[in-house]
């Protein structure tokens, strides 16, 4: 018998149990060993009828209370480590927060690190501007023969009130720095050499903006001088003659020296020389070259005005300089002139003198010969004897005269050299401005072909 029919035996023995109450049977069951379960699991029955659980199932309670028990246990295990991954988490984020804060105050740290060497180098060109590299074949002082121009795409605003550096400033306006001119009285520069955007050299009158931060390599150290610069008076009083209101003034240097013509506050023409420090200097042997000058207020305050203002300048400057040219060639051409008649003077001249002479010696060698066979054969008369000296005398004039002429002609192959190079250099000179005009002739050239035709 298995357990499942001895308790269906026993429930028909005692329908009437309620209340968890068991009635127990005096007859004694004995223990069977249960053919489905295992051999070495027993049957007790006593417990069954006393109202005890099985011994089983007291182990499964206690294996379900110890279960519970490692459950709340490893609850509160997975809660103390939840609550320890949330703190770690919470170290971790203010770490990170840190961190982040960290890394916001270097790169803060590097934006005004980049900002300010930005402003200390005025001719260092950003990401946004082209920048072209040029050559010229001149070593002045004003136009080197190396340069950068900078060309900036667009305006650059401030975003703060932070007051920019002058390169940075004129370079806003598209005015690249050449030179900087600097006043050994008081350390300071005083004007900036530039390109305008019209492609014109200006030079810009700091005025009250003058700074002492700049780039050593472009300065040109001047000291003021008090006496008159020795350079051309007319070319200059016909510029100055022209100067109308709305230009602001104009500067005359030749090679070593500069002078100034510019209008004060009240608008009065006024005239301040400079000359160059340095001992390396070349003066212009002929006219000096001339520049528009701009004040740097006026400039910023309107560019477009200040532009209008230097074309008109460079018209007035351009035009005496046409005239100033145009004189020039029509002095080549009459002096010329004054050549050619020269030379066909000493022609006429040379022919006249020689054949005088020959003439004169030839009528006084037949007296000579005539004299001389009487001085042989002893027949010449002391009278005819003082003849013969002077007649002797004045060939031997005439035969010095004759070779002092040949030399002195002679001399004249030095002129002929020099005539040849002043003929060189006219046709240099026109071939040189026919070859530049026919290349740019019809032409837009490239900012990388510029050293090409400059």
């Amino acid at each position: 018998m298995n357990k499942q029919s001895l308790e269906k035996s026993l429930a028909f023995l005692a329908p009437s149990l309620s209340n968890k109450k068991k009635i127990v049977s005096p007859v004694k069951v004995p223990d069977f060993e249960s053919e489905e379960e295992d051999e070495n699991k027993d049957f007790d029955l006593n417990n069954l009828l006393n109202g005890k659980e099985d011994p089983s199932d007291e182990e499964l309670s206690e294996s379900e209370a110890l279960s519970e028990e490692e459950a709340s246990e490893e609850e509160e295990a997975s809660v103390k480590e939840e609550a320890s991954e949330e703190e770690e988490a919470s170290e971790e984020e203010e770490a990170s927060v840190k961190e982040e804060a960290s890394e916001e105050e270097e790169a803060s740290e590097e934006e005004e690190a980049s900002e300010e060497e930005e402003a200390s180098e005025e001719e260092e060109s950003s990401e946004d501007d082209d920048e072209v590299e040029l050559r010229t074949t001149k070593g002045t002082q004003l136009t080197p023969t190396r340069l950068k121009i900078k060309f900036p795409r667009s305006p650059k605003r401030p975003k703060t009130n932070k007051i920019m550096d002058l390169g940075s400033k004129l370079k806003n306006m598209r005015y690249s720095i050449i030179k900087l001119i600097m006043n050994e009285d008081d350390s300071t520069i005083t004007y900036a050499i530039c390109f305008d955007p019209n492609g014109e050299i200006v030079f810009i009158d700091l005025k009250d903006d003058k700074v002492k931060v700049f780039d050593e390599e472009k300065v040109i150290k001047v000291s003021y001088k008090d006496e008159k610069i020795n350079m051309s008076s007319s070319f200059i009083e016909g510029i100055r003659n022209k100067i109308t209101f709305e230009i602001y003034g104009v500067v005359f240097y030749d090679g070593k020296d500069y002078s100034f013509i510019k209008r004060d506050d009240e608008g009065t023409l006024g005239c301040d020389n400079y000359t160059t420090i340095s001992e390396d200097v070349t003066k212009a042997e002929f006219l000096p070259f001339v520049y528009s000058v701009i004040d740097l207020k006026s400039l910023v305050k309107d560019p477009v005005l200040a532009i209008k203002r230097t074309k008109l300048a460079y018209q007035i400057i351009q035009e005496e300089q046409v005239e100033s040219n145009k004189f020039t060639i029509a002095s080549l051409m009459s002096t010329s002139k004054e050549l050619t008649n020269s030379l066909y003077n000493f022609e006429k001249i040379y022919k006249n003198i020689t054949r005088d002479i020959v003439d004169d010696w030839k009528r006084l060698s037949d007296y000579s010969s005539e004299y001389y066979d009487k001085f042989n054969n002893e027949t010449l008369e002391q009278e005819e004897k003082e003849t013969f000296d002077k007649v002797t005398v004045n060939m031997f004039a005439r035969f010095q005269i004759f070779n002092e002429q040949i030399e002195k002609v002679d001399s004249m192959t030095k002129v002929i050299e020099k005539i040849k190079s002043s003929i060189y250099s006219i046709n240099t000179t026109i071939e040189e401005l026919e070859t530049k005009s026919d290349n740019l002739k019809n032409k837009i050239i490239d900012i990388e072909d510029l050293e090409l035709y400059i």
